[in-house]
C-alpha cells in the first residue's frame, strides 16, 4: 500500500525524524521532547481521521455493506419476477402481480414505484423490471433470462470487487493499528522520560528552596550587623513617605511624613488656613485677595452720611450726605429738644388715597434724616395754605396768629 501524507510530511519521513534526533541528541532534550510529542499527535489525529472521518476506512467500508445488502435485494427482487415468469409461460407481470412481489420485500411507497426496505433502503422497482405492468410484456423468456443471466454476473463481480475492497481495508486497517501500537509505545517511553525530569524538577526545587533558607538567614545576620553599625536620632514621621532611613534602634525604615508639595490658597478678609503638617517645597504661597474684589460696590460719598467711611471697590471714601435735622438749630419747643427742618411752602390737598391732609414741601440742600424729626412753616404760610382768613374767624379769638372779626 501506498505511504499517506500528513499535511505534506510522509509517515517514513516522519519516522526517519525521529530515529535521527533519537540518534544525534546523547540524551532527550525538553526541546526533542516537545516535539516528538506534537509528531506522535499528528500522526495519531491522521490515523483516527482515516479510520472514523467521514471518507474514512469504518465508514467506507459500512457503504460497501450497504451497496451489498441493496444488491443482494435487487437479485432476490428479479429472481422472484423470473420465477414468477416462468410459472406463467414466459409472459410478461401485470401490474398486481409486480406490486405483489415488491410487497415481499418492503413498503411500496405513493409514487408506486419506490420499496422502502425494512433496513431503511429505498429501491427503484423501474430499475429491475423495465417491462412496464401492462399484463403482457414483448420481450421472450430467453431474452429475459439471459438479461437477468448478465445481469447475475454484472453482480457477481460488483460483489467480487467488494470483497476484494474489503479485503484491502482489512489491510489497511492491520497497517494502521500496528503504526498505532508503535505509536503507544513511542508513548510510554516518553512519558517515562517526563517522569525522570520530573523527578529531576523536584530536585532542583528542593535544592532552590534550600538555597533561599540559606539566603534569607545570611540577610538576617546581615540586617542584624547593620543596625549594630546604624545611628541617628530620626523617626518614620521626619522622613518623607517612601524613604528609607536607618536610625540607632533599625534599619531601612520607611518615612511616613506626607509630601505636600507646593501648597497654594487664597484668602478673603477675615479668613485663616490652617497648614497640613508634612513636607513644603517652598514653592506654594497664602495670598489675599484684592480688597476691590471685596468691597464690590455702588455708593458715592454724597450717599454716605456725612463724616461716616466705608470701602467701595477698594477705596475708602468719606461720605458726605449731610444730617438735615442735626444740623438744624430749631427745637420743637424750648422744653423738647426735637429737631425742626424748616419747609418752604405749605399745602392743603385731598391725597391720592382720599386722604386730605397738610403738606409741607422742603427744597432745601439733600440730605439725611433721623428718626422723629419735624418739618414746619410759619403761621402766615400755614393760614395761606388752608385758606384762613379773619373773617373765618370768630371774633376775639386766634388762630395760627389770625385774630377773628367774624360774627
Amino acid at each position: 500500500m501506498q505511504t499517506r501524507e500528513i499535511k505534506g510530511i510522509k509517515q517514513n519521513n516522519v519516522k526517519n525524524i525521529i530515529q535521527k534526533i533519537s540518534r544525534k541528541a546523547k540524551g532527550i532534550t525538553l526541546i526533542s521532547l516537545i516535539i516528538t510529542i506534537i509528531i506522535l499527535l499528528i500522526l495519531a489525529g491522521v490515523t483516527l481521521s482515516l479510520t472514523l472521518g467521514d471518507n474514512g476506512i469504518i465508514t467506507q467500508a459500512q457503504k460497501e455493506k450497504e451497496a451489498q445488502e441493496i444488491a443482494a435485494i435487487k437479485e432476490d427482487f428479479q429472481l422472484a419476477i423470473l420465477d414468477k415468469e416462468l410459472e406463467k409461460g414466459g409472459t410478461g407481470l401485470t401490474k398486481e402481480e409486480l406490486e405483489e412481489i415488491a410487497g415481499n420485500y418492503g413498503e411500496i411507497q405513493e409514487d408506486g414505484n419506490t420499496i422502502k426496505t425494512d433496513e431503511g433502503y429505498e429501491i427503484k422497482i423501474d430499475e429491475i423490471y423495465q417491462e412496464g405492468a401492462t399484463g403482457g410484456g414483448s420481450g421472450s423468456s430467453d431474452e429475459e433470462i439471459a438479461a437477468l443471466e448478465e445481469k447475475i454476473k454484472e453482480l457477481e463481480q460488483t460483489v467480487e470487487d467488494l470483497n476484494n475492497t474489503k479485503t484491502e481495508l482489512e489491510g489497511t486497517i492491520e497497517n494502521l493499528n500496528g503504526q498505532l501500537a508503535q505509536v503507544e509505545g513511542d508513548k510510554t517511553l516518553l512519558q517515562e522520560q517526563v517522569n525522570n525530569l520530573t523527578d529531576q524538577v523536584a530536585n532542583l526545587t528542593t535544592t532552590k528552596e534550600q538555597l533561599e533558607a540559606t539566603i534569607n538567614d545570611l540577610n538576617t545576620q546581615i540586617a542584624e550587623l547593620q543596625k549594630k553599625q546604624s545611628k541617628g536620632t530620626a523617626v518614620a514621621a521626619d522622613v518623607l513617605k517612601g524613604k528609607t532611613f536607618s536610625n540607632s534602634s533599625d534599619i531601612e525604615i520607611t518615612g511616613t511624613m506626607e509630601n505636600r508639595g507646593a501648597v497654594n490658597k487664597t484668602l478673603n478678609a477675615g479668613e485663616s488656613y490652617t497648614i497640613p503638617a508634612g513636607y513644603h517645597n517652598g514653592s506654594g504661597k497664602v495670598t489675599a485677595n484684592s480688597l476691590a474684589s471685596q468691597t464690590q460696590a455702588t455708593a458715592k460719598a454724597e450717599w454716605i452720611l456725612n463724616g461716616r467711611t466705608a470701602w467701595i471697590n477698594g477705596v475708602k471714601v468719606t461720605g458726605t450726605l449731610p444730617n438735615l435735622g442735626y444740623n438744624s438749630s430749631i427745637y420743637h419747643t424750648s422744653t423738647n429738644p426735637t429737631k425742626v427742618v424748616l419747609g418752604d411752602a405749605a399745602f392743603a390737598n385731598t391725597n391720592s388715597d382720599g386722604v386730605n391732609r397738610v403738606q409741607i414741601r422742603y427744597i432745601g440742600t439733600a440730605g439725611y434724616i433721623d428718626n422723629n424729626t419735624l418739618f414746619g412753616v410759619d403761621f402766615v404760610t400755614m393760614a395761606h395754605a388752608i385758606g384762613l382768613t379773619a373773617d373765618k374767624i370768630v371774633a376775639g379769638q386766634t388762630i395760627l396768629g389770625i385774630t377773628g372779626t367774624g360774627r
